[in-house]
C-alpha cells in the first residue's frame, strides 16, 4: 500500500511549484518588455540605417544628414487620397505651432512609390505643404532598405497606372541623436505631437 503524502511534503510541493510558476511569469514578462513592448532602439537608430536618398531639391540625403536635431520622418506617396496629404498638412500646422523651433528639426516625407514620384514630380508637390519638410525619393532597394530598418510596411496594392499604396502611416520620431523615440499617431485625440518634439528640440 502506497503511504500518502504527508502534510510538510505537500506544502513543500505546493510551495515549490508556486515558485517556479512566477519564476517562468518574471522571466516571460522580461522577455516581453524586452523584445515586444519596447523595441530595440539601437536598431531602429538613424545612424544605422543605410540609405542614400534625394530630396525635391535635387540634393543627395544620407543618415548623415539627420545628425545632430530631432527628426520627424513619415512614409507615404504623393498619389495618396487622404491620408498623406492630410499628415503632412497637420505636420505643416504642428512646424508652424513650434515657431523657430521648428528650423532645429528634420522634418521628412519618404516616398515608398519611387516609379511615380520622381524628384521633378516631389518639387512639385512639396511646396503644396510647410516648407521644413522635405520630400526624399530615390531607388526602390534604396527606400525598402530605410523603411525596414525601421520597421515601416509598404505594398502595392493593384497593377496599371493609377494603382494605390498600402502602408505604414505612423510618424516616426527620433532624438537629437538619432535614437528612436516613439511612433505618434496624429489621429489619436491625445496626441500632442508640437509638445512632444518641443521637449526633444530642448
Amino acid at each position: 500500500m502506497t503511504d500518502q503524502p504527508t502534510a510538510p511534503k505537500l506544502w513543500i510541493s505546493l510551495l515549490t511549484a508556486a515558485i517556479f510558476a512566477i519564476a517562468v511569469f518574471v522571466v516571460g514578462f522580461s522577455l516581453y518588455v524586452t523584445f515586444w513592448a519596447k523595441p530595440e532602439l539601437s536598431r531602429l537608430a538613424l545612424q544605422n540605417q543605410q540609405f542614400t536618398l534625394v530630396n525635391h531639391r535635387g540634393e543627395s540625403v544620407t543618415p548623415v544628414n539627420f545628425a545632430g536635431r530631432p527628426s520627424v520622418i513619415f512614409f507615404g506617396y504623393t498619389h495618396c487620397p487622404e491620408i498623406c496629404p492630410t499628415t503632412l498638412n497637420d505636420i505643416g500646422i504642428v512646424a508652424a505651432e513650434l515657431g523657430v523651433t521648428a528650423d532645429d528639426i528634420n522634418f521628412a516625407f519618404v516616398s515608398i512609390d519611387p516609379e511615380r514620384d520622381t524628384v521633378e514630380l516631389l518639387a512639385q508637390y512639396m511646396p503644396s505643404f510647410d516648407p521644413h519638410i522635405d520630400g526624399l525619393t530615390g531607388s526602390l532597394e534604396e527606400i525598402s532598405a530605410f523603411a525596414s530598418g525601421l520597421g515601416v510596411y509598404f505594398r502595392r496594392t493593384a497593377e496599371g497606372p493609377d494603382y494605390e499604396m498600402d502602408h505604414t502611416s505612423w510618424i516616426y520620431l527620433f532624438s537629437r541623436d538619432g535614437e528612436f523615440v516613439r511612433t505618434a499617431n496624429l489621429r489619436s485625440p491625445n496626441e500632442n505631437l508640437t509638445e512632444a518634439l518641443r521637449a526633444l528640440a530642448n
